[in-house]
């Protein structure tokens, strides 16, 4: 049985003492989540833990600014840009940061949303592409878009970005984005191209 357990509010993500407290809850709630089967549940009387994360994740911290934001909105709407590097499906998820409750809102049935390059560009910097759990602006964006698959996706566009910027002798934002969606289709990324593009 796999357990989706313990959340630990109202932790500073860059901080090693509030992160240390954060390890030290979590350890102890699992401690009860180990308990619970075998005192209330039939047939779980020889149940034990086998392994838990190794350490806490922070759901959110400091935030790279980006050429471009995504919205809610833009993830609500499976909003599609011509500058595509990858794709997102996960539901809008926000947890109350204060303690219980979350808001849960979907992508279309089928549908999926685009990140575009700009969003990897981070604003003012002009050599470097971000990738892996982007940070966004709007909350509602990076509830959908900090999930691991598309962390993936978005690590791997920024590391072609990087190697085709090296490559061409030019700065990420002079790097065509054709080069980056064709290089990223040929290592076998799932890219759908050609959908009706915005801005």
């Amino acid at each position: 049985m796999s357990v989706n357990r313990t959340r630990v509010t109202r932790v500073l993500g860059t901080s090693v003492r509030y992160l240390t407290r954060a390890e030290y809850t979590a350890r102890r709630r699992l401690d009860r989540i180990d308990r619970f089967p075998r005192t209330r549940v039939p047939g779980f009387e020889e149940a034990y833990a086998v392994r838990s994360g190794v350490q806490v994740g922070v759901r959110e911290s400091r935030r790279v600014v980006g050429d471009h934001q995504l919205t809610g909105h833009d993830i609500l709407a499976a909003r599609s840009f011509p500058d595509v590097v990858a794709h997102g499906a996960y539901p809008v998820d926000i947890h109350n940061p204060r303690g219980t409750g979350r808001v849960l809102r979907r992508v279309p049935e089928g549908g999926f949303y685009d990140i575009p390059l700009r969003c990897l560009l981070p604003r003012g910097d002009r050599a470097a592409a971000g990738g892996g759990a982007l940070r966004l602006r709007d909350a509602r964006a990076h509830s959908s878009y900090r999930v691991m698959p598309v962390a993936m996706a978005t690590g791997q566009a920024a590391g072609v970005c990087a190697a085709l910027t090296v490559r061409h002798g030019h700065g990420s934002r002079g790097l065509p984005y054709r080069l980056v969606q064709r290089e990223l289709l040929r290592q076998g990324a799932r890219l759908r191209l050609g959908q009706a593009e915005g801005t």
